[in-house]
């Protein structure tokens, strides 16, 4: 994405969907990272890290923002300086594509 905004303060939830075109489900990781985050050393318990199962066909998944604030260890995320929105999978046995629509910030 070239642009999507740094500053959720305000907003309630990130909401996108997910189309898997494959008949067998997929796990996507949604990572989050904040500026403090990413001058601190990256700690995996220091961000946002949640794993979804993409059904075959469309998925739509909403994330709580104060989960979001809440999630690293020890802190609470600054919500006004978001650097990352990752989506992604890990030790694939074959190459998978899905289709992301419609990310949005919501009240």
């Amino acid at each position: 994405m070239s642009y999507f905004p740094g500053d959720w303060r305000g907003w309630r939830w990130i909401v996108f969907r997910v189309y898997n075109p494959d008949d067998k489900p997929i796990r996507l990781v949604c990572k989050i990272n904040d500026h403090p985050h990413d001058v601190s050393g990256y700690r995996y318990a220091d961000r946002f890290n949640q794993t979804y199962a993409m059904h075959p066909g469309w998925n739509r998944i909403r994330i709580p923002l104060e989960a979001v604030a809440t999630a690293p260890k020890g802190r609470r995320m600054d919500l006004s300086r978001i650097t990352e929105f990752n989506l992604f999978s890990v030790r694939l046995p074959e190459p998978r594509r899905v289709y992301l629509d419609r990310l949005v910030l919501e009240r």
